[in-house]
């Protein structure tokens, strides 16, 4: 059974990097990989975690192929616990994100599971969730995910808030004029990371300039250099509407930090061209 993981495995390496064998998953008939498929799921109840994890992402390696593993998929996801918020992010992320690659992008009972998932009383599996829904392989939020996305903004938890902001941003039509206006009370959160998220998702849309713009030039003088890199980022999302912001980014521009320098050029060059073709030495 490992020779059987581990060949699967090799089969997300691109073929100038690994030699892929006869033995490689895809390659060997559809016969012998819905065998293989059956394998796993066999396996999907092995009592150690971490080979666990290794099968479900198996799995998700061969993406809709290893369709017939969706109900297995998504119950195992549902579950399993997270050790806290950090491990929601990894191994329960893995698990959701390699249980979408078999589902595919809007799959209903993928969809369904996530929203579960979101009204966990597990913060891990709520931030996951919240977070794997805002990956470029998904769709944009439907209304009913929206709903429950703009719950998870008061949640309890930062890292959910955070994902929840985040993942809205994605949302288009009558979902984001929900999320709007949830979107702009959030600004008022109490931390600052969840603040350039909310920022962020709002400065995709163009949105709620007039209140952004102020509040992301304060996070300019952050004394984390990641956090200014991202108010840089957003200041350019929002192109000549962000006006307002060229004096404290061309004070930015002699930040002590090279990735944010470079950040606050690309912005200044998306508010106001000119200014790039004269940056500061």
């Amino acid at each position: 059974m490992d020779e059987l993981l581990d060949s699967t495995e090799r089969s997300r390496t691109p073929p100038s990097e690994c030699s892929l064998g006869a033995a490689v998953l895809g390659r060997i008939g559809p016969d012998a990989e819905r065998r293989a498929v059956d394998a796993l799921i066999e396996m999907l109840p092995d009592p150690d975690e971490s080979r666990r994890l290794r099968i479900v992402e198996a799995l998700g390696a061969l993406g809709p192929r290893a369709a017939p593993s969706i109900p297995a998929l998504l119950a195992l996801m549902e579950r399993e616990t997270s050790n806290g918020v950090e491990d929601g992010r990894s191994a329960v992320s893995r698990r959701m994100s390699a249980a979408g690659a078999v589902c595919g992008g809007g799959d209903p009972r993928f969809v369904a599971a996530m929203i579960r998932m979101m009204r966990s009383s597990d913060p891990g599996k709520r931030s996951a969730a919240a977070s794997i829904l805002g990956e470029s392989d998904q769709p944009s939020p439907a209304p009913a995910v929206a709903s429950v996305l703009i719950g998870l903004l008061k949640d309890e938890t930062q890292s959910v808030r955070s994902s929840a902001a985040s993942t809205l941003g994605r949302s288009d039509g009558p979902a984001w004029e929900a999320a709007m206006p949830a979107l702009l009370e959030a600004l008022g959160d109490e931390d600052e990371w969840v603040r350039s998220q909310v920022a962020g998702a709002l400065a995709r849309h163009r949105a709620g300039v007039d209140r952004v713009v102020p509040m992301v030039v304060r996070m300019l003088q952050s004394g984390n250099s990641s956090l200014r890199r991202v108010a840089a980022e957003i200041l350019g999302e929002f192109g000549t509407e962000a006006r307002l912001a060229l004096p404290a980014l061309r004070e930015a521009r002699q930040d002590s930090v090279e990735f944010v320098r470079d950040e606050v050029e690309r912005a200044l060059g998306l508010i106001a061209p000119p200014e790039a073709a004269n940056p500061a030495h």
